[in-house]
């Protein structure tokens, strides 16, 4: 599993991003008490939708298909096929980037998400995670887990979360990916840096970290 603060960062600007069924990604920060850093302000803003704040709030997992279908990662290989593949490259004697591309595409498999992906509610997140403020967001789904329409027992599980988390958190989180939708890369970095520091000295909050 890739934390967003871990090797995610480093894979997500490269020119090819393989991932396996064995994958997982998430940005949990905000679960417990911090934020998104390493530029995920910046990464998640250009999701779809409203995809990045949820993500960003909630601390959701994506598996390898979701990442390749929302565009973080740009081949899905399964596992059983990986060292073959890495085989491949190494006896690849151009660095030309289609022909990378094309060996990396022999062993890929197209991806069809599975029926019960979240990458499926986007229409409710957008709905909910487009709110102004944490207080509507939490309305919003919560009158959506009250509906009690079938196959909406994620919501519940995901408000848990959410209750769970720091307030504090979740509001600097939710500020930090809305700003980032009209920021530079390294505006963001900028910002991530501050609010660490002041994390880390408490001059925001005590329930912050």
């Amino acid at each position: 599993m890739t934390l967003g603060g871990g090797g995610a960062p480093l894979m997500l600007p490269a020119k090819f991003s393989v991932v396996t069924e064995y994958t997982d990604f998430a940005t949990p920060e905000a679960n417990f008490g911090f934020h998104i850093e390493c530029g995920f302000s910046y990464i998640h803003s250009r999701l779809p939708g409203h995809l990045g704040e949820f993500l960003t709030l909630t601390g959701a997992i994506l598996n390898g298909k979701e990442l390749v279908a929302i565009g973080m990662a740009t081949h899905f290989v399964p596992r059983a096929k990986v060292v073959a593949l890495m085989a491949r490259l190494a006896r690849l004697d151009s660095g030309d980037t289609d022909v990378v591309r094309s060996t990396i595409e022999e062993f890929s498999e197209k991806v069809d998400l599975d029926k019960d992906s979240i990458l499926n509610k986007q229409s409710i997140i957008d709905a909910c995670f487009s709110k102004e403020s944490m207080k509507y967001i939490l309305v919003v789904f919560l009158q959506e887990a009250e509906g009690s329409k079938e196959g909406n027992e994620w919501i519940t599980r995901i408000l848990k979360r959410l209750k769970e988390s720091s307030p504090t958190a979740l509001k600097i989180n939710l500020r930090s990916i809305r700003e980032a939708r009209n920021q530079t890369l390294g505006d963001c970095l900028k910002k991530e840096f501050r609010i660490t520091v002041n994390i880390m000295r408490s001059t925001i909050s005590i329930d912050a970290f």
